[in-house]
């Protein structure tokens, strides 16, 4: 079928594609990956003192 009357015809494109899928699926894992590396570092502590009397090093 010829379309005569000079105007364009219109197709709908597909919106996605199923390439994206991996990099959408990476970007997820790795988003978990920070969430999960912040969430589970523990408090940090500043300890300011005059002296490091009765601190022992990897003891306290």
């Amino acid at each position: 079928m010829e379309n005569k009357s000079g105007e364009a015809k219109v197709q709908k494109v597909k919106n996605w594609s199923p390439v994206w899928i991996f990099p959408i699926v990476t970007a997820l894992i790795g988003a978990w990956i920070l969430f999960y590396h912040y969430s589970h570092q523990g408090p940090e502590v500043t300890l300011i003192t005059t002296n490091a009397e009765g601190i022992e090093g990897g003891k306290t």
